[in-house]
């Protein structure tokens, strides 16, 4: 409401908007099949095939129509699904793969059915595949009346499945195509069967000062130069500082929003339909009596001092900021336990729902004339367990079975003796209650709540933003917003780095339209580094709808795609990059020592490595350093090392014992064992790897 108050005292913004918009549309309407229109139309390109914009869209529509999902999350499936597709379905092409007719039916209704199928044809109930409504959806598909939103549903299920199939078949070319020879796998005997014993020698680099190494711009440069592909960007990206203003409730907001909420608990303590009432007002209604025990400790003596008709509150919860009233509606002993049985007629589907009743109604009936219960729920339970006892549940404490069945047990009225039905989510229960034992005697409250939750007025939102608009007028320079937060205790000036295009999250601020709008300004052609936006983002609060953040916003820098320069690395390899010079000046320490001298003129840590071999990731006392082990392999039994760098220090080792490999006993396991880890890691890196390899543009910024 606050911006809806902010456009209306503005009315120019409005007419400015419009106009712009409809000059946009012109513009891109009136470009040329020679001004980039695939582009225009498509969301991306893989290996110069579009993807469609309007294909995108369907299958958004098709996917999540009635999903709580945010729409970006949504969207980023789907852009990752149809690259795939598009690099598999080419690469299936180039080699003869394909998905035939008569398996595309046992895919989907056969006794294997694929995995996309078994996804959606789930029953939640049953964890098992919903064969009958698979197909009916089957069976409308084909005569055409299945309803048009299903019908898409089903048709992006079927290019799915044909994806999945694709992916698993050349998957398994692969997997047959690896081969581990002979030597290798006599290799891999020697690595894995060979072990050593060694005495480690570790001198920590932070025996060494900071201040006594000194880093120029050209080691930073060749580090940035030795490891390019870990700082190589594939896309530009860009940095912002940022200010977020935290919109609170005022003084006056919660002593109006107390008044108002004072009357309602006074019609809430005379209305007579107190579920109604307490269901409409945000709060809570239930048949439940409450043992004392099972209320909030700071709250429970109160409300069992009051009687029957009487209120607790207003009274405000800290916690969840909100103002409630509990509403004492009466009390009763509850049983610790209750001995019953139940016949369950069970329900599968909604379309069973009139037989189920039936059943349930023809069982009762026998019941009322005579026949035996336990005879009846071997014959018509649908709980297995219970239906071998006779339905006997023996005693169970409260909230051991469903709801309404614990409600019916331990609150209801049924006399012992008493047949009685009772709808779940499983069927319906005909339930006989045999006995209740009351060993506490101790008494249960039932209540009802309101609540209301203490949030800005519209007033104190648009005071608010006016005031951030202020602040964003004042300081239009990134310079300007670190003065202004310098001056100010109740400011903070937050940075992100590396933000992509395609990217739907700012910082820690919800995911979605506002984070984008942020994004969107900060790789529109007119913002420039250290520019603040002129526009103020304002964030909802997802639950309750008011104003809960205004945020200030500043171009800081724009990364170039290619290989990282050395301010936006510096902080990440500034670490590294020390220790490898501490490790260099203690190499040249350590160097010619004995281990004796080694120990009087360093802290040393010691560790005595037993039983390691090149399998052995890490090793207990050193962790994973892979030079040393590699180092104390090749050594002689005896025999003690120089200095040698590793990651977490420089080492000096004395190797103690070798135990050479046993001679192989079976090669061809050793092949199969080589073959078979190669190939489960091809499962997860393959199409990593296809995908990597692939030329992909992504256009999703223009749309979304």
């Amino acid at each position: 409401m606050a911006l809806i108050g902010t456009i209306r005292k503005n009315g120019w913004i409005l007419v400015v908007m419009v106009g712009l918009g409809m000059a946009g549309f012109i513009a891109m309407s009136g470009s040329g099949p020679g001004g980039g229109a695939q582009e225009q139309f498509s969301v991306g390109e893989v290996n110069g095939e579009a993807i469609d914009w309007i294909e995108f869209q369907q299958a958004q529509e098709a996917l999540y129509t009635n999903s709580t999902t945010d729409a970006f999350s949504q969207r980023d499936y789907i852009w990752r699904y149809m690259v795939e597709e598009k690099i598999l379905t080419k690469e299936a092409d180039a080699i003869g793969l394909v998905v035939g007719d008569d398996e595309m039916q046992q895919l989907l209704f056969g006794v294997n059915v694929s995995p996309v199928v078994t996804r959606n044809f789930t029953d939640p109930t049953t964890g098992q595949l919903n064969v009958q409504t698979l197909n009916e959806f089957r069976q409308a598909s084909t005569n055409g009346t299945l309803a048009p939103q299903y019908q898409k549903v089903w048709d992006f299920q079927k290019k799915e499945v044909v994806k999945d199939r694709l992916q698993k078949k050349l998957l398994a070319l692969v997997s047959k195509s690896i081969y581990t020879p002979t030597w290798m796998a006599e290799n891999i005997q020697v690595d894995v069967g060979s072990s050593v014993n060694f005495t480690s020698y570790k001198v920590a680099f932070d025996q060494i000062s900071d201040s006594d190494v000194e880093l120029t711009e050209d080691d930073y440069k060749a580090y940035i130069k030795a490891h390019s592909k870990k700082f190589t960007r594939k896309v530009e990206t860009r940095d912002a500082d940022f200010v977020v203003f935290d919109v609170f409730p005022t003084k006056e907001d919660t002593m109006l929003l107390l008044e108002r909420f004072t009357e309602l608990a006074q019609d809430f303590l005379t209305t007579d339909e107190d579920s109604i009432f307490a269901i409409n007002n945000y709060g809570a209604y239930s048949v439940a009596y409450l043992k004392k025990d099972a209320l909030p400790i700071d709250i429970a003596d109160s409300i069992f001092a009051r009687e029957a008709g009487g209120m607790y509150g207003p009274y405000l919860d800290a916690i969840t900021g909100t103002y409630n009233a509990i509403k004492i509606l009466g009390y009763k002993m509850v049983p610790d336990s209750v001995h019953s049985r139940h016949i369950l007629i069970g329900l599968e589907r909604q379309d069973q729902a009139p037989a189920v009743i039936a059943r349930a109604d023809s069982v009762l009936q026998m019941l009322n004339d005579g026949f035996e219960f336990d005879s009846l729920a071997r014959i018509y339970s649908s709980d297995n367990g219970s239906a071998l006892k006779g339905g006997d549940l023996g005693y169970v404490a409260e909230f051991q079975f469903v709801e309404p069945m614990n409600n019916l047990l331990f609150y209801g009225d049924a006399e012992a003796g008493v047949f009685t039905r009772v709808p779940s989510q499983f069927g319906i229960h005909i339930v006989e209650i045999l006995d209740r034992k009351y060993t506490s005697d101790e008494e249960g409250v039932k209540v009802a709540s309101i609540s209301e939750i203490i949030i800005p007025s519209d007033a104190t939102q648009d005071e608010m933003y006016d005031n951030v608009l202020e602040f964003a007028g004042l300081n239009r320079t990134i310079e300007d917003l670190a003065e202004a937060v310098q001056a100010d205790d109740n400011l903070t000036l937050e940075s992100i780095s590396n933000i992509d295009k395609n990217s739907y999250t700012f910082s820690n601020l919800d995911a979605g339209t506002n984070s984008r709008s942020i994004i969107r300004w900060m790789f529109d052609g007119s913002a420039e580094v250290t520019q603040v936006a002129p526009e103020v983002f304002i964030f909802e609060d997802p639950i309750n709808y008011f104003n809960a953040k205004y945020v200030v916003v500043g171009l800081s820098k724009i990364n170039q795609a290619g290989l990282a320069d050395v301010e936006s690395s510096r902080e990440f390899i500034e670490e590294d990059l020390n220790n490898e010079k501490k490790a260099e000046l203690l190499s040249s320490k350590m160097a010619g020592l004995d281990v004796n001298t080694l120990q009087s003129q360093f802290d040393v840590t010691v560790d005595s490595i037993i039983n390691v071999n090149l399998a052995s990731q890490i090793m207990s006392g050193i962790g994973d350093e892979p030079k040393i082990l590699g180092k104390a392999m090749q050594m002689e039994v005896g025999e003690t090392s120089g200095p040698i760098i590793g990651i977490n220090g420089v080492y000096v080792i004395h190797k103690t014992k070798h135990t050479p490999a046993s001679a192989a006993q079976n090669i061809g396991r050793l092949r199969l064992q080589g073959s078979f880890q190669v190939a489960s890691n091809a499962q997860f890196e393959l199409l990593d790897a296809m995908t990597n390899n692939a030329k992909v543009e992504d256009y999703r910024f223009k749309f979304y």
